[in-house]
């Protein structure tokens, strides 16, 4: 097995496990949670995430470097909508009811989410 896949493989587990919080922060963020409070988990998180993004490794294997390519994308996906949500939290004070329909349509993480887990899985099949 490659050193490439197991590093792989614990980014993809560690990414499914920050997706939990990341969809906690959403939802805080939805119901309209003090900003304080979100900020002070939601941050960290936020630059875990993105942490996560910069261990990828660069395989010269193909099939390897296309999950790459994935994780890349969702985990800057994810990321950005955590900490977008967190703006859009600290915005509610302005009371622009625009604002307000949006941080109320939040969701999730969405579709990405599941696609991660599926990726992890499939990772974990390869070896």
């Amino acid at each position: 097995m490659s050193a490439d896949l197991v590093l792989l493989r614990g980014i993809a587990a560690e990414a499914v496990s920050l997706q939990e919080g990341a969809e906690m922060i959403i939802k805080a963020v939805h119901e309209g949670e003090p900003l304080g409070e979100v900020a002070r988990h939601g941050g960290p998180l936020v630059r875990s995430l993105f942490a996560l993004e910069e261990r990828l490794p660069q395989p010269a294997n193909p099939e390897l470097r296309r999950y790459v390519t994935r994780f890349r994308a969702i985990l800057r996906y994810d990321a950005e909508l955590v900490h977008q949500s967190i703006e859009l939290l600290s915005m509610m004070p302005l009371g622009s009811p625009r604002l307000e329909e949006q941080r109320r349509k939040l969701g999730g993480l969405g579709p990405p989410a599941a696609e991660l887990r599926r990726l992890a899985a499939e990772l974990k099949e390869l070896g």
